[in-house]
């Protein structure tokens, strides 16, 4: 699989109310209950069931190649347009299909990300790329309104990723702390029409 043929793949945005996400969520519930197993699930507002996806995620951008579903991104609207959770089908041409998104989501898009989506991400547009949109842990405080903390210095991320030490923070997220650096940019809402 090459990212040439990322050009074959057909996206679908659902915005808002749009009844088209009825026919995905069964796909889309699958492809992000996987994604996440591996970590306990998608923590957040708007994961704690379908019809939560389809209520409180108000922006679905779906890849569609050869009539399937083999990626996904979600969105959220706060200070901006907001990416919540990410997920494939598991298939090369799924993975090939979410760099792609991720890879065009640092103008448009803001995300907070730990390993290992943060390593795919590497692998796609390289360190020095995702060093120039790695917002500071003030930044991300203001942009979040929630209360980050400094990791310790033997923290794997900071250890894995020196040169962006000062950018992960720690945060309460279901109860636990997590390690999150935030990529991408601002102020980009999501557009419902009307």
């Amino acid at each position: 699989m090459r990212i040439t043929d990322i050009l074959v793949e057909r996206f679908v945005n659902l915005l808002g109310d749009d009844p088209e996400k009825d026919k995905y969520v069964d796909v889309v519930w699958d492809m992000i209950t996987k994604s996440y197993a591996r970590i306990g699930g998608v923590q957040g507002k708007g994961f704690s069931s379908k019809e939560d996806l389809i209520n409180n995620i108000p922006f679905w951008k779906l890849v569609r190649k050869d009539g399937d579903i083999v990626a996904g991104a979600f969105y959220r609207d706060k200070e901006g347009r907001k990416r919540v959770a990410v997920a494939t089908n598991g298939t090369d041409t799924g993975k090939v299909a979410l760099a792609s998104i991720m890879a065009n989501d640092f103008d448009r898009a803001y995300f907070e990300v730990s390993d290992p989506s943060l390593g795919f991400m590497i692998k796609q547009v390289g360190l020095d790329f995702v060093q120039g949109y790695a917002r500071s842990v003030e930044q991300a405080q203001q942009i979040s309104g929630d209360e980050l903390q400094a990791p310790p210095a033997d923290d794997p991320h900071v250890v894995k990723y020196p040169s962006l030490a000062n950018n992960f923070y720690q945060r309460d997220i279901g109860g636990h702390m997590h390690t999150k650096i935030m990529l991408g940019t601002t102020g980009n809402k999501i557009v419902v029409s009307d």
